[in-house]
């Protein structure tokens, strides 16, 4: 039975979605499907962020 959802579109927005999060992080944005919530308020990768938003080297998404 799990394995009904295991669909060509599943597929396909596993890995967009997974590209759009690299894409987010090297703009300095969090990504928006974090499997670890935590992680985001943390000084370090805050401050990680804040520098990958100050390197402005046109990373789009």
């Amino acid at each position: 039975p799990h394995s009904l959802a295991w669909t060509d579109e599943l597929y396909a927005l596993n890995g967009r979605h997974a590209c759009e999060s690299v894409l987010a992080v090297l703009r300095g944005e969090a990504p928006k499907y974090p499997v670890n919530r935590e992680v985001l308020e943390r000084p370090g990768f805050q401050a990680k962020l804040a520098e990958l938003r100050g390197r402005g080297d046109g990373v789009t998404g």
